[in-house]
């Protein structure tokens, strides 16, 4: 799923138009008026969805995070949540930590975004898709180190104010001690520790997405994280954790 602004400067999203894109899912909605600044969501066609914006009232700039939060939620509740582990410097950590409020809205439109000042796919952006929680849980569960460094893996809020899917940072120093462990932790392990009925008790988030497991999928997941954190360890930068 991303999110792209289309029409007025973001600063001032009157006029303007949201486009959120799914799966490759046929998506059909009702028409959602939500009583917010007059903002009316509706559905159209092959897996997209708009959110207009009424020309007949400006919406100040001081408004526009939290319409696009509001707006977030709802294609996270419409579309399913994706995960982006994201490689960032010392400077950028800093930047959001001292930026809270502004914090989400900006990785989505210079990570998250494929045009993004600083998306650039495998090597600071690194995507998956609705199976991430799956993969976390299974990597933990199969975390061979007695300290159970995986645990590590949820990070820390950059906003420890904010709400539950706010953004979290692992530390560089971290990041290294995780991938040691993720290299250990094949494949085989993986599929031989899944239960699915563990995943639902524990609300691991699609757990019961699939009849059958389906691991080239998943597994795809596990991947992608191990590359994360393989290219954030070489580089000794921060992995920042990001829900979309």
């Amino acid at each position: 799923m991303g999110i792209a602004a289309s029409g007025a400067d973001k600063s001032n999203i009157s006029n303007c138009a949201l486009f959120v894109f799914s799966y490759g899912q046929d998506i059909q909605f009702s028409t959602l008026v939500l009583n917010f600044n007059k903002i009316t969501s509706i559905g159209i066609g092959y897996g997209r969805t708009e959110f207009h914006f009424p020309t007949c009232k400006a919406i100040p700039g001081r408004c526009a995070q939290p319409v696009v939060r509001i707006i977030q939620q709802i294609s996270k509740s419409l579309m399913g949540i994706v995960c982006g582990f994201y490689r960032m410097n010392n400077e950028m950590i800093d930047f959001l930590k001292s930026n809270p409020e502004n914090a989400q809205v900006y990785i989505d439109e210079n990570y998250s975004s494929v045009s993004g000042k600083f998306h650039v796919e495998n090597d600071t952006v690194f995507e998956t898709d609705k199976a991430w929680d799956i993969a976390k849980f299974l990597l933990k569960k199969c975390d061979p180190s007695t300290d159970k460094v995986l645990q590590k893996l949820d990070g820390v809020p950059i906003d420890l104010a904010g709400d539950w899917d706010g953004s979290q940072y692992i530390r560089p120093d971290e990041v290294k001690e995780i991938y040691q462990v993720l290299d250990q932790i094949s494949h085989d392990k993986l599929i031989e520790a899944y239960n699915q009925q563990e995943l639902i008790k524990n609300h691991v988030y699609r757990a019961d997405w699939f009849d059958e497991p389906n691991w080239d999928y998943i597994l795809s997941h596990v991947d992608t994280i191990k590359k994360a954190f393989s290219k954030a360890a070489e580089t000794e930068e921060y992995i920042v954790i990001h829900f979309h």
